[in-house]
């Protein structure tokens, strides 16, 4: 027993009896200090080590305080494994839940996931109560994803099979619908579900797509890396075997454009078949997943209209003009998307959403007026936002909590969707500047959504250009 209270001594920082928050706001630390007197875990040593890290606590909403927990306050405890690092690891049901944050309403802690699934970690030498072990297991607002793993998937969770293409690299591909849907890889504390103890899982009977491997032996290290590398945006789910063939399929979420392309084919001609191959051969060069770069296409002459005649070109003879009515091939943008995702990926937090950006559906805006144009970022747009700006995850209904619906927001728009840099992006992505990123279906700009920080500085500079006209020097 000597050597577990040197170990927790060693964690303990020197104790402020005269603690006095100097927080201008109701923070965490204060509501705390005044429940000391109400819990003691029966050693002055572990009881000092909880209250350093409640005093540190000087936040609205409660992050990384420890608290001491009544063992009759757990149940249903049950041993699950033992690991090499944590030693024996149990399971239990909690009866309150964590601290969520201060109801002064109650005048108590407000908590979520009451009831919820909990692990025990057994300290088999009461010694090994460390600095470096607390923080291992303290850091419980750290979020955990699964990226690069595949799965082993059941053959009859896949039906409606069918073949669509064969092409030179995969060789036979065919389509199915997966009924369980992939593993939730986008919310890090989402995706163990510890009520049901099994994995949270999104896009139920969702397309997915099989790649046949004729002979099992070519399951090499070789050719698993080959289609893992493909992972960045969870490409590969994993593998399945067909039950009477005895074939292995390596279950995909896309394919190469060139295979979409490949199967409508047969759905279009332009009764000549040295236009027809040079047109496939595009189509069929096309391997990108996300943007058609320089596939061509059949476009019949009944989706054109107002044609009219413009001019004679030296090089390309007569020239007319004339409206599309499809438009062309778009399959939105790998890179803004990827980028959205990487913010919210980053907010390794439980309540507060700061910094991460959303797509906006451009829908979701209204009474959009120009206001100036701005010389960095081109023409800006005021608008109100219906939804209004993500606030907190909500436990109790399983979705993200909003704030001021019908918002005022500036919209910052591009007058050319290739200026889409890295450098822009960046730019609208400052911390408590920007809310998301929407695109005008008509005109395919991409328009940053701004939020009032960059509403005063957009009208203040409204103001002042406005009054140009009324003074010289």
């Amino acid at each position: 027993m000597d050597s577990f209270i040197k170990s927790v001594k060693k964690l303990i920082k020197p104790y402020n009896y005269d603690f006095e928050c100097n927080c201008d706001f109701e923070c965490s630390a204060k509501h705390f200090k005044q429940n000391f007197k109400n819990w003691t875990s029966g050693n002055d040593h572990i009881d000092k080590f909880i209250q350093n890290t409640q005093q540190s606590e000087h936040t609205a909403f409660v992050k990384k305080a420890l608290e001491w927990i009544p063992y009759d306050r757990l149940y249903n405890i049950k041993y699950i494994i033992e690991d090499d690092e944590f030693g024996k690891m149990y399971r239990a049901n909690w009866i309150d839940g964590f601290i969520y944050m201060w109801n002064r309403n109650n005048q108590n802690w407000e908590r979520g996931g009451q009831n919820m699934f909990v692990f025990l970690k057994i300290l088999n030498n009461p010694a090994s109560v460390t600095l470096e072990l607390i923080n291992k297991l303290s850091a419980h607002t750290t979020n955990y994803e699964v990226k690069n793993v595949l799965e082993w998937i059941s053959y009859d969770r896949l039906y409606d099979i069918k073949y669509i293409s064969e092409d030179d690299e995969f060789g036979k591909v065919y389509r199915a619908n997966w009924v369980d849907g992939c593993i939730n890889i986008y919310y890090g504390d989402s995706i163990w579900n510890y009520e049901n103890q099994d994995w949270e899982r999104v896009g139920q009977n969702m397309f997915v797509f099989l790649k046949i491997l004729n002979n099992p032996t070519s399951i090499t290290l070789e050719f698993i890396n080959k289609i893992a590398v493909s992972q960045v945006s969870h490409e590969v789910y994993g593998i399945t075997k067909d039950p009477e063939i005895k074939d292995f399929m390596v279950v995909l979420k896309k394919v190469y454009n060139s295979i979409h392309f490949q199967c409508n084919f047969k759905n279009w001609t332009s009764d000549n078949n040295d236009i027809d191959m040079f047109i496939q051969n595009t189509q069929l060069s096309e391997r990108t997943y996300y943007e058609v770069k320089n596939a061509l296409e059949w476009i019949s002459y009944d989706r054109l209209y107002d044609i009219k005649y413009i001019a004679e070109d030296d090089e390309l003879g007569e020239l007319y003009r004339a409206n599309w009515i499809d438009g062309f091939i778009y399959i939105g943008n790998y890179d803004i998307d990827k980028f959205i995702q990487d913010t919210q990926l980053s907010v390794h937090t439980y309540h507060e959403a700061n910094n991460a950006l959303e797509w906006i559906p451009y829908d979701r805006l209204y009474d959009i007026e120009y206001i100036l144009e701005d010389e960095e970022f081109g023409k800006l747009y005021r608008a109100n936002w219906i939804d209004g700006f993500i606030y907190i995850w909500d436990d109790y209904i399983q979705n993200w909590e909003r704030k001021n619906q019908n918002m005022f927001v500036i919209l910052k728009i591009v007058n050319n969707p290739a200026n889409i840099t890295s450098e822009f992006i960046n730019k609208i992505a400052v911390p408590h500047v920007a809310f998301g990123i929407t695109q005008d279906p008509e005109t395919k700009y991409y328009i940053g959504v701004l939020n009032y920080t960059y509403k005063k500085y957009a009208y203040n500079t409204m103001y002042f250009q406005r009054n140009f006209k009324n003074w010289t020097s």
